[in-house]
Order: structure tokens, then sequence, then C-alpha cells
């Protein structure tokens, strides 16, 4: 796991945004952060550009504070795994109207052993996952996720760790082996 190299609290959003998403509560917690003297963080969106009407109204969003959000377009899976390991927290949003679905966003950003934010919650599957695996944080609004960004950059700030004690165990029933395993026993009882 590759620490983040500064004091900066680096969030990050990586993939293709849609209307659904309410991408507004983390982006006004962070801009209430800002107001109340704390700019020390940085949110990076990354490949939003492949739905020009979203990644427009993401910029019309943050266009006053483009100090702390940085929107960079696609990038090769290499370039981007390595700005996911620099990362302190990877934000994810849910779908509504869509229970039971795991978005692959999931299981990328688990991979890399980040504390994940789900803002707002799906109150589904996502955050039963979350929850289960002890993955990362659940914020339903604007001043939950204002209470839990302003906590972590004090924790950066004082050179705490920000990384969660997963519970891996419960982890490893979401991998593909695992469920291969779970689908052939399946197979074989019919």
């Amino acid at each position: 796991i590759v620490q983040s190299d500064s004091n900066v609290l680096r969030i990050i959003y990586a993939g293709t945004l849609y209307p659904f998403q309410k991408i507004e509560y983390l982006i006004n917690a962070c801009i209430n952060a800002i107001e109340d003297g704390l700019t020390e963080f940085e949110v990076y969106f990354i490949g939003t550009e492949m739905n020009p009407g979203e990644h427009h109204r993401l910029q019309l969003l943050v266009n006053k504070h483009k100090k702390n959000f940085i929107t960079l377009d696609r990038m090769t899976k290499s370039k981007l795994d390595t700005f996911l390991s620099k990362a302190d927290l990877l934000y994810l949003t849910s779908s509504e109207n869509a229970k039971g679905w795991y978005p692959v966003k999931l299981f990328d950003y688990y991979i890399h052993e980040k504390p994940i934010l789900l803002c707002p919650s799906d109150r589904d599957v996502i955050e039963e996952f979350i929850v289960k695996t002890n993955s990362g944080y659940i914020a339903e609004d604007t001043s939950e996720c204002y209470d839990l960004i302003t906590t972590l950059m004090k924790q950066k700030q004082n050179n705490e760790k920000l990384i969660l004690n997963r519970n891996k165990s419960e982890g490893m029933k979401y991998s593909r082996e695992f469920q291969t395993k779970v689908l052939a026993e399946l197979i074989n009882d019919n």
C-alpha cells in the first residue's frame, strides 16, 4: 500500500458520471470545508469527460475552487492504478433504483486497500459490502460528508494512518475464485 506523499487529503473518483449520481453532497461538503478555512485536500475526478453533459455539470459545481478540485482525462489502467495507490479516500456514489447491484468500481477500489467513501448510501448491497468488509465510510448527506472529510483531514495533518483494519475473510467471499466455487456447488447440486 502506497500512502499519499503529503499532508493533503487526496480523494479520487474514477470513471464516468451519470445524472443520477448525487456528487453535490461531496462537492458541497468540500466547499463548506474551504469556507471554514480547511483547505488541505484535493478531489480528483478522473475520466468524467466520457459523459460530456455530466462533465459539464461537474465543471459548473467546482468552477470557483479549481485549486481543490482537479479533473483529469481518462487514463491507462496502470496510470490510474498509480493515482489510486496515492489516494487517501476513494469516492463512490450510489445508483438510485438499482437495488442488488454491485458496481465494478466498488471492487476496483477495494483491491487498492484504501478507504472507500460511499455518499450517499444505496442502503443495500454496496453499504452491506463496505460494512461487512470494514472497507470504508458511509455518509448520507452533505453534513455527514463534511464531518467525515474534516475529521480525515485532521487525522492526515496529524500524520495518523487512514487505512482501516479490513475484514479480509469477508472480502474474499466476493472474489471470483470464491464465487466460482459457489456456482460450481450449485451446478453440482442440481
